[in-house]
């Protein structure tokens, strides 16, 4: 099969769990005897990790318009491909093409406002109305798009969970049982409002023996400024790190907190449990699919719960069983699986 792959995304987003999902499409489909892929690349690639792709022996196709403008339009319809599969919401310009989308979740229609939310559901509603085939990253993302657009057939709708790169994502230091835990409580990621740092601020401030490190964007003066408020010297800004150096924090980290109240999947809980990292979020993120049973789970968004679930994990019996239920969880999610039944949804429709 030769199969257009729609990378729009890695013209919109410099990290994130779409591009890493992407990514890790692109080169599992290439690594394959069966599927040829051929990349519909942005105009300028931002995503960081990606130079292997653009300097591979991949077939490679540049769109002309800048990404904030081709976004919007229908892509680039590539010849000789069997189907094209959209990175985000767009359909392929010639309708006689066979289309795949993939569905991640549906937190901006939940959380943003104006004209870009409008255009953005729209977008996405046209793409799931309109595709042969869609692809959810978890039950949670499948059930609210059955909720949210009924009319939608089942049966063009499968989940394929997001995994985890253990060639990646492995634990730096000791073995899993003699895992020292660190005083650092990681924060990965945005800090939009529904991520709730506020929260992960506060419960670290609760634990004097605790600190938090903050990795991603660099923050605003008026973070700065709250966090030498509530935290003191008990806060590090690491910025944007690459993955030996996260998997180095992950490793040696007291915990991760996700204090998020909306997630479609949450790949940094896999790869966190994959580094032997504990993982402190919030039971109604929607990550129950990623954290299964090995994570902690915290009933009500306050600091001090938050704050109860931290504490726990500093004696060493308990952070021992987290890590090695961490381990076992993160090991069930493959790109190798991902892959596969990714491709079974082409061959349903090739």
């Amino acid at each position: 099969m030769r199969i257009a792959l729609d990378s729009i995304v890695f013209g919109l987003q410099r990290l994130g769990g779409i591009t890493t999902y992407w990514a890790a499409l692109a080169r599992g489909l290439a690594a394959r005897q069966d599927v040829t892929p051929v990349l519909l690349q942005p105009r300028h690639v931002i995503t960081l990790g990606t130079r292997d792709l653009a300097t591979s022996q991949l077939p490679a196709v540049r769109e002309r318009l800048p990404a904030f403008l081709s976004r919007y339009m229908t892509a680039q319809t590539i010849p000789d491909c069997d189907l094209q599969h959209s990175s985000y919401y767009r359909l392929p310009r010639e309708r006689r093409v066979r289309s795949v989308v993939t569905v991640y979740d549906f937190i901006y229609e939940a959380r943003r406002r104006g004209l870009a939310q409008r255009l953005h559901g729209a977008q996405k509603r046209r793409a799931v109305e309109r595709a042969d085939a869609i692809i959810c990253i978890s039950n949670r993302t499948r059930d609210q798009l059955r909720c949210r657009w009924p009319r939608v057939p089942g049966g063009k709708v499968s989940v394929v969970p997001l995994a985890v790169d253990h060639d990646r994502w492995y634990p730096a230091a000791t073995p899993p049982g003699g895992h020292e835990a660190g005083d650092r409580v990681l924060f990965v990621g945005r800090r939009d409002g529904y991520k709730r740092f506020d929260l992960a601020v506060a419960a670290v401030a609760r634990v004097p023996e605790l600190r938090l490190a903050v990795v991603g964007t660099g923050l605003t003066p008026r973070e700065e400024a709250h966090l030498r408020s509530r935290l003191g010297n008990r806060v590090e800004t690491m910025g944007e790190v690459d993955d030996s150096s996260l998997r180095l924090l992950y490793s040696t980290a007291h915990a991760l907190v996700v204090p998020s109240e909306d997630e479609g999947f949450g790949l940094p809980v896999l790869e966190a449990m994959a580094c032997g990292c504990p993982v402190v979020a919030g039971s109604r993120s929607g990550l129950g699919e990623s954290g299964g049973t090995a994570a902690r789970w915290v009933q009500v968004q306050e600091a001090d719960a938050y704050a109860d679930a931290l504490r726990s994990l500093g004696h060493s019996g308990a952070r021992a069983a987290a890590v090695r239920s961490g381990l076992a969880q993160a090991a069930r999610f493959t790109w190798a699986d991902t892959i596969d039944r990714t491709v079974a949804v082409y061959r349903n429709l090739v």
